[in-house]
This record gives C-alpha cells, sequence and structure tokens, in this order.
C-alpha cells in the first residue's frame, strides 16, 4: 500500500448547517419604507372541486395490471404446451428412451406446474 504522504486523496471537514427559515425582507430592514405597496387583489370566485384525476388514474393502472397478469399467465401456459409439442413430434421422430425421458422431464416439470397454477388460479 501506498503511503499517506503520497496519496491524493485528501479527507475533508463537514460542518452542519441549520435549517432555519430565511428572514423576510420586512425584518431585514424595519425600518425601511415601501415605495410601491402590492395591491391588493379580491379573492376570485370558488370553484367547485374537481374529480380526483389521479384516482381514476390508479384505477386504470390497477386494470392493466391485472389484464397483464392474466395475460401473461395465460401465454406461459401456452408456451410450455407449445414446447411440450414440439418436443413430442421430436421425441416420436427419434424414438429413442431418452427422447422420451426428456419429454417426460419437461412435462412434469414444466407443463404440469404451470397448468396447475393457471387452474387454482381460476377457482381463486
Amino acid at each position: 500500500m501506498e503511503s499517506e504522504a503520497s496519496s491524493t486523496v485528501r479527507r475533508i471537514s463537514v460542518e452542519e448547517v441549520s435549517s432555519r427559515p430565511r428572514p423576510l425582507r420586512e425584518n431585514l430592514f424595519p425600518n425601511a419604507t415601501v415605495l410601491n405597496p402590492p395591491a391588493e387583489t379580491p379573492p376570485g370566485p370558488k370553484l367547485p372541486p374537481s374529480p380526483s384525476t389521479s384516482s381514476t388514474l390508479d384505477v386504470i393502472v390497477t386494470a392493466f395490471g391485472a389484464l397483464g397478469y392474466a395475460l401473461s399467465a395465460r401465454a406461459l401456459l401456452l408456451l410450455a404446451l407449445v414446447g411440450a409439442f414440439v418436443i413430442g413430434l421430436k421425441a416420436m421422430d427419434v424414438q429413442t428412451p431418452l427422447a422420451m425421458v426428456g419429454l417426460a422431464i419437461y412435462a412434469i416439470f414444466t407443463v404440469v406446474p404451470v397448468a396447475y397454477l393457471e387452474i387454482v388460479r381460476r377457482r381463486a
């Protein structure tokens, strides 16, 4: 390791800054006169409260999220079934015990769990 004397890293000290509010202009110069005071404007008419667009937006986002979840689960099931059919066709072409074992392993560990999750989701 290099010595601290030849190091280019230097430690600095950090001071805490208080978070007190800034003084107002009137408090800075209490004896000063204001040449152009701000004009008093009457309050405008009160408008009825508008419906909350954020709640509508939240409902739409939630609905799209649920729709995406349902479609992604079904798409995953479709892809698993398509994969099983492709592996099944390849296993029938080759007709070896190893190909059949590969198909069985794929079906047991991929198609069955995904189908089970889809069935459970429909019941709930």
